[in-house]
């Protein structure tokens, strides 16, 4: 939540290069999942379409399901890439 399209796309990417695609699913979250519950978010089968965040909103990265090894080793890479350098 909170990222730009073309932030989103970094992390996309860096996830790829990580080979964690595999095994970790990257939701865009819309408007109307603010409204529902995380489960309902979780569960969705198709992705919704990315919507850009209204002016202002934070950058959210729910990391839901992860070990603290997991996510120790994305926040190291996403550090490491320069992810998101327009924060």
């Amino acid at each position: 939540m909170g990222f730009q399209r073309q932030d989103f796309e970094d992390l996309v990417r860096l996830m790829d290069s990580i080979g964690a695609t595999d095994i970790v699913r990257l939701i865009p979250c819309t408007d109307t999942m603010l409204e529902a519950p995380l489960s309902a978010a979780l569960s969705v089968e198709q992705l919704p379409p990315y919507e850009a965040p209204r002016l202002g909103t934070r950058r959210l990265l729910l990391l839901s399901g992860m070990h603290g090894s997991e996510v120790t080793e994305l926040i190291a890479a996403y550090r490491e890439a320069g992810a998101c350098s327009s924060s």
